[in-house]
């Protein structure tokens, strides 16, 4: 899928899924900022398409979860809070990170 027709996508919702297999394809077409590995759902990615700043993850469900953020800021503070989650995970709190918010 070209990185054109997803953000053209995600300017009417807050974030696109896609099947994973298309993630080769869509990082060969962008700038990878930040890849941090989450130890527990592959990796998270805080991409950049011509200035436009994009939080790359994959969910449960082994999903491809892409959302816009308006600023890198925004990005890294979602990328570390994300991150948070998943540290808490470890030491077993029974949460759970909800993809589609």
């Amino acid at each position: 899928m070209k990185i054109e027709e997803i953000i053209e996508k995600l300017n009417d919702q807050n974030f696109l899924i896609l099947p994973k297999e298309n993630l080769n394809e869509i990082l060969s077409q962008v700038s990878v900022l930040k890849d941090k590995d989450t130890l527990m759902s592959d990796h998270i990615r805080l991409l950049d398409w011509k200035g436009i700043i994009l939080i790359q993850e994959i969910s449960s469900k082994n999903e491809l979860v892409i959302r816009v953020a308006d600023s890198t800021e925004q990005a890294n503070k979602f990328i570390s809070e994300r991150m948070e989650s998943y540290e808490r995970m470890w030491d077993g709190c029974g949460c759970k990170v909800n993809y589609y918010e």
